[in-house]
């Protein structure tokens, strides 16, 4: 099935694990597996709503079933399929991405590339210091002189993470990357070959994040889950 549209979508853990409480069935025995490994049941939370957040966007990009998808990984180096590349084994067609942080889950899936992570405003201290890991100078220093400085790294290192999972980067190569201003737009950019969209998200569950997909996407926060329940691209 060839994919129509481009879609993103973030929202509260809670509201996707209500909403889409419909599509828990298709969950598969190995995300069950990977999910008990959390030691938090909030983490545990977060990991399973971002799946079935994956599947409601591929199944909006497309018009299948979400119940139907499965959910599974494709390394192209050792062809295991508990790392690298998401995918969604009956839209081969289709690319997906997730990402997930304390209480706040993000998805998107469409044709070409996609890419998103977000990460919560309010960082301590290893998060923080993970983050300016990821930094240039220049990076950091614009960090430090922003008004809300764990937003703003928050935000810069979702950028580098999409920068990894579209396959410019590798982890430990992107603090060699500068980041173009990250300016918080109504909608997105097209930078390049690529259409770049980047937000904060404030809140009690305050949350920085990135999206790059090689189309224009349909980008809807936390509300409005209820329209992932119809199959209609």
């Amino acid at each position: 099935m060839t994919p129509a549209s481009t879609h993103v979508r973030w929202a509260d853990t809670a509201r996707v694990l209500a909403v889409l409480r419909p599509l828990r069935a298709a969950l598969t025995a190995a995300e069950h597996a990977r999910a008990a490994l959390f030691a938090s049941p909030l983490d545990r939370e977060d990991y399973l709503a971002a799946h079935l957040l994956v599947r409601a966007c591929a199944a909006r990009a497309t018009g299948a079933e979400a119940a139907g998808l499965s959910y599974t990984h494709s390394c192209p180096d050792c062809g295991a399929t508990d790392h690298g590349r998401p995918r969604i084994p009956e839209l081969p067609e289709l690319s997906v991405s997730l990402s997930h942080t304390a209480g706040r889950v993000a998805a998107a899936a469409g044709p070409g590339r996609v890419a998103v992570d977000i990460e919560g405003t309010s960082l301590n201290s290893v998060r923080l210091a993970a983050a300016h890991r990821m930094l240039t100078p220049r990076e950091r220093a614009a960090v430090e002189a922003a008004p809300d400085p764990q937003a703003c790294a928050a935000l810069h290192w979702t950028y580098k993470e999409c920068l990894v999972k579209w396959g410019d980067a590798a982890l430990h190569s992107t603090g060699r990357i500068e980041a173009p201003p990250l300016v918080l737009r109504q909608g997105p950019v097209r930078r390049d070959d690529r259409w770049l969209w980047t937000w904060v998200d404030g809140g009690a569950n305050g949350t920085s994040g990135t999206t790059m997909t090689s189309e224009r996407p349909e980008i809807e926060g936390p509300g409005r889950l209820e329209s992932l329940l119809t199959a209609t691209p």
